[in-house]
């Protein structure tokens, strides 16, 4: 019953995962409402062609699990991490998208990086609480707001990393990388 409690505290990230959806769909829709074949946006728009149904679930994973971590920047209901089903959403697509990809090492790195993740948020949630709660000074503030833009870099590099590994396996971008090294 506790775990159903904590999935149903999850409907406002379906909320704001259904408007970044909208957004994201919104923004393209703009970007290539005007698509020339010869312009800039064929580069953009090109990434995209040519992935397999397996790239593209993969990038799905990546996509989710970014937005929920963009989520959990602005979340301070932590709990234990055993009991806390944010750690279970950071750590479920990671595993699931390099169980698809056959990158069997980088389960436990990936895994290892949930945690650290998991221990920074929860960090957030204690300086935000001592914060809100106890007393605002301004080296804690300042420390709250270092260790939010540590985070937010920390999270996207890694999914920034990952989107370049599926990306590099299209055959379309594999092509131009070994046209550049002749």
């Amino acid at each position: 019953m506790n775990i159903l409690n904590e999935i149903a505290n999850l409907f406002p990230f379906i909320v704001s995962f259904s408007v970044a959806i909208f957004l994201v769909l919104l923004i393209t829709y703009f970007l290539f409402k005007k698509f020339n074949p010869k312009g800039r946006k064929l580069k953009i728009y090109g990434i995209f062609l040519g992935l397999s149904n397996l790239n593209t679930i993969s990038i799905s994973l990546l996509g989710v699990r970014y937005i929920f971590f963009v989520y959990c920047l602005f979340q301070n209901d932590y709990v234990s991490i055993f009991e806390d089903v944010h750690f279970y959403f950071l750590l479920i697509p990671g595993i699931l998208y390099n169980l698809l990809n056959k990158r069997y090492f980088n389960i436990l790195l990936d895994s290892l990086n949930s945690v650290i993740l998991y221990f920074v948020l929860f960090s957030k949630m204690i300086f935000h609480d001592y914060i809100f709660t106890v007393q605002s000074v301004w080296y804690v503030v300042l420390i709250y707001i270092l260790l939010l833009i540590f985070t937010f870099i920390y999270g996207t590099y890694f999914m920034v990393k990952d989107v370049d590994y599926v990306l590099k396996k299209n055959k379309y971008i594999q092509r131009k990388l070994k046209k550049g090294e002749k």
